[in-house]
């Protein structure tokens, strides 16, 4: 669902963007952090008028991160904050930090509506729960098959990585093809009997809500932050398809 909300092409007319520049703001894009942990000590945030600014499990997880992927593709950070939060904001003496995110905000948006030269396009989700922050990073580009009618070799490649605190880099690459969904789980820590077991059955549940094949694999390894200007994760060069190629 998230991914089906991105752009289905790259602009045209503009400069593509720098994944350098996605990397530099978005692997803590600390003017993000900073903005929500005001807004929410000051008790405005997640009211009807004005939607929640970070992504919570539960319900409204999904619809947030729209709103948010809806505000970062328009480049305007007030349609993201509201006029009343920035006015706190700048009234609580945060005027350049308003003026920092509103700027960060508009180049990160280049990245999810006019894409990277190497066909990526890409987005930062802030997430977590209370007032901790975390931000999940989204790479993705589609590729259509050779033919106009072979759509089985149309093709969606993504890659979801965070900074977890108990797991260091997590990292999710998968393609997705007309009836195919393989799955990669990367970490810098072995994950839990119980954490595997738990994406599992939530691999399982999308396998069987869209009617699909799938394989999932794990795998512990030292990470880097994914840089499409680098070329394609590592896992390109694995033999199974069940990783991104």
């Amino acid at each position: 669902e998230i991914l089906a909300a991105g752009p289905k092409a790259m602009a045209t007319g503009h400069a593509a963007a720098d994944p350098l520049e996605f990397l530099r703001i978005g692997s803590n894009w600390a003017s993000l952090k900073e903005a929500i942990a005001a807004v929410q000590s000051s008790g405005g945030e997640g009211t009807p008028a004005q939607p929640a600014l970070m992504a919570e499990p539960g319900s409204r997880m999904a619809s947030t991160m729209l709103f948010f992927m809806s505000a970062l593709r328009s480049g305007d950070v007030m349609s993201w904050l509201g006029q009343h939060h920035a006015e706190d904001l700048a009234q609580s003496g945060r005027s350049l930090l308003v003026g920092q995110l509103a700027d960060e905000f508009a180049a990160m948006s280049r990245h999810t509506a006019e894409g990277q030269a190497t066909g990526w396009h890409a987005f930062v989700v802030p997430f977590g729960v209370g007032s901790h922050v975390d931000l999940a990073r989204v790479h993705y580009r589609r590729r259509k098959g050779p033919g106009a009618d072979d759509s089985d070799g149309d093709a969606t490649h993504f890659v979801v990585e965070a900074e977890l605190s108990r797991v260091g880099l997590f990292r999710l690459e998968g393609l997705v093809r007309t009836r195919q969904f393989d799955l990669a789980v990367r970490s810098a820590r072995e994950l839990s009997l119980t954490v595997r077991d738990g994406i599992r059955d939530i691999f399982q549940d999308a396998l069987n809500t869209g009617n699909l094949a799938g394989t999932i694999r794990f795998q512990t390894e030292i990470l880097t932050p994914f840089n499409p200007a680098g070329g394609a994760p590592a896992a390109a060069t694995a033999q199974s398809t069940a990783i991104i190629v």
